[in-house]
């Protein structure tokens, strides 16, 4: 069975790989630490900034790359399948300690193996086991912190304690949604030495196993130290205010596409049952059951910031690729005590396993097709799920992995290889501004980068961003500027006269005059709506385009801020153009401008 399960796991993982441009942030962190810089986006002269969330995950890259000379890019996936395999192992612990009343103990096996199956199947769960990045790996920690925490009172002791402060801590290391769980360590470890006799007696013991947790303090003062700042860059850069609009869109979206409508009529059933019956009294809950009650805590709370708070995540479902497994554990516990008999407990849960995946297997067949595949009787919920998704997805959020996939291998097809980037050196600070860091700021070791929407630079992430009335003007001003190249006032731009736009608004197209004409075609066959030969101001600056938020690229330069570094670095067909400055750009120079816009925040 273990086998079978493991050929599955290793069947979704490859057919659900991906990964995406943002990995590829982390891994320059990661070489930038083999350079022994430090964990920096660009080197000194330039300040350090912290564009990256997963402190812990970049260690463990690293420390891959030194011993084996692998790099990130060769083994991230790999070692991610290699968390989903532990976490398949924790929830396989967790089904087999389910306490059960007796007459569904016989069935303990069917519900240990439909909870395995379930999760071995899980969209979800198999999406997040590549992607470059520390997904797998964090939802393998919260698990086993989650394994801890619910431990039986009566099993408690110092290896209890190490093991609930030891994986409450890496969770924290590993993205910091885990000081979710260092938070509730500490309160059930006070819980625990305020009511547990054998606690207070060997409170030295339980403070010593306990000590792991000094490491999130000592990192919190490292990292204030080292980048001047108490949150990463990346929540600045992010983060721009509350968005439960789309937040909600893209916990419905879950819901739908997850079956997790099963779950929710047996939580439901479960509390009238436990109310009714008179099981949950407040005083013997928190007494007996605290590490249950603060891991639910964590994981609500977790879920909350994410869906009303940030609105979601760009990637499809990431903020909730650990509820795969503890849906599936709790489903299978209450199943049991809402109806304490065999044959419907199992027969519960399977339907909460089936439930899964229908429409998720059949959106990753053909997104296009889901409404049409299923019977009438769902098809208006799906309309309204479609509906849901391209809302998010017009505002970047809930992007799919075949995106990612498209989009990073469009950007490893235009930069070049990083064995013929790492060439350029670092005399005379060469610099590139990117608009997607990741595959360029790997590809290009010694090259600085600026960072256009801000997740690795300080000064983009704290800049205003546009407001509503602002972006108006500016699709006013950009309007009257189209007009102006309509040179025989028809009121669209056509063929003869796209190319001076894309000269005027893509300075990379301006460098190229034999594409001119290539580029405007493409241009007006990408956006020539209502196939009449030319583009009226909708098409080109849709006014939708200017009204939304967009999921982590909201933020832009100040005005004057890029052009003080003088970038100098410039790619053509793969092949990098380095242009001499005059004057220099000097390290002085770059200490001084990078002073004088941070006193400006």
């Amino acid at each position: 069975m273990a086998g079978t399960i493991a050929v599955v796991v290793f069947l979704g993982w490859r057919e659900l790989w991906f990964s995406c441009d943002d990995a590829f942030i982390a891994y320059r962190y990661a070489s930038n630490s083999v350079l022994e810089h430090g964990m920096v986006w660009n080197p000194p002269p330039f300040q350090p900034v912290e564009g990256y969330t997963q402190f812990l995950w970049i260690v463990l890259l690293s420390l891959v790359w030194s011993l084996t000379g692998i790099e990130p890019p060769d083994c991230a996936t790999e070692i991610s399948l290699l968390f989903g395999y532990a976490t398949l192992l924790v929830g396989w612990r967790m089904a087999v300690r389910l306490h059960l009343a007796p007459r569904v103990e016989r069935a303990r096996t069917a519900i240990v193996v439909l909870v395995i199956v379930g999760l071995a199947t899980s969209r979800v769960f198999l999406t997040w086991l590549s992607f470059g990045l520390e997904a797998s790996m964090f939802t393998f920690l919260l698990a086993w912190w989650i394994w801890f925490a619910t431990t039986a009172r009566t099993a408690r002791g110092g290896r209890w304690v190490f093991g609930l402060a030891s994986t409450a801590t890496a969770a924290a290391l590993t993205r910091m949604d885990g000081w979710l769980c260092v938070l509730a360590t500490l309160l059930l470890l006070l819980q625990y030495l305020l009511v547990d006799e054998r606690a207070r007696r060997t409170r030295l013991v339980v403070l010593l196993c306990a000590t792991p947790l000094l490491a999130i303090p000592a990192h919190l003062l490292w990292r204030v130290s080292f980048y001047g700042e108490w949150l990463p860059n990346t929540y600045h850069a992010k983060v721009t205010g509350w968005w439960p609009e789309s937040g909600l869109r893209y916990l419905a979206s879950f819901v739908v596409e997850n079956g997790v409508w099963v779950w929710l009529l047996l939580a439901a059933g479960w509390a009238v049952r436990e109310v009714i019956a008179g099981h949950l009294r407040p005083r013997w809950l928190v007494r007996e059951h605290a590490g249950a009650i603060l891991a639910v805590g964590v994981v609500v709370a977790h879920a909350l910031f994410y869906t009303v708070k940030v609105g979601g995540d760009m990637f499809e479902y990431r903020v909730y690729s650990h509820l795969p497994l503890l849906l599936l554990v709790s489903g299978a516990w209450m199943a049991a005590r809402l109806v304490p008999r065999p044959v419907p407990a199992i027969a519960a849960l399977a339907l909460l396993v089936f439930a899964s995946w229908p429409i998720a297997w059949l959106h990753h067949l053909d997104g296009n097709k889901l409404v049409d595949r299923m019977p009438r009787l769902v098809r208006p919920l799906l309309t309204e799920f479609a509906e849901w998704q391209r809302w998010l997805n017009t505002r970047m959020v809930c992007q799919r992995r075949d995106a990612h996939n498209g989009f990073l291998r469009h950007q490893i097809e235009v930069h070049p290889k990083r064995i013929d980037g790492a060439k350029v050196s670092s005399e005379g600070r060469p610099v590139y501004v990117a608009t997607a860091a990741g595959v360029a700021g790997w590809s290009m070791p010694h090259v600085a980068l600026i960072d256009h929407f801000g997740l690795n630079d300080w000064v983009v992430a704290r800049h205003p961003v546009t407001t509503l009335s602002e972006k108006q003007a500016e699709q006013a001003e950009s309007r009257r500027t189209l007009f102006g190249l309509d040179k025989n006032n028809d009121g669209k731009l056509g063929l003869d006269e796209i190319p001076e736009l894309l000269v005027r608004w893509l300075p990379q197209v301006a460098r190229y005059p034999d594409h001119w004409d290539n580029a405007a075609r493409l241009f007006l066959q990408a956006r020539d709506k209502n196939g009449d030969g030319g583009l009226d101001a909708e098409e080109v600056l849709p006014a939708a385009g200017f009204r939304q938020r967009l999921m982590g690229h909201e933020r832009a330069p100040p005005p004057g801020y890029v052009e003080g570094f003088r970038p100098n670095v410039f790619i053509e067909n793969r092949k990098i153009r380095v242009e001499q400055r005059q004057p220099p750009l000097t390290d002085s120079d770059i200490i001084e401008w990078e002073k004088q816009w941070r006193r400006r925040k």
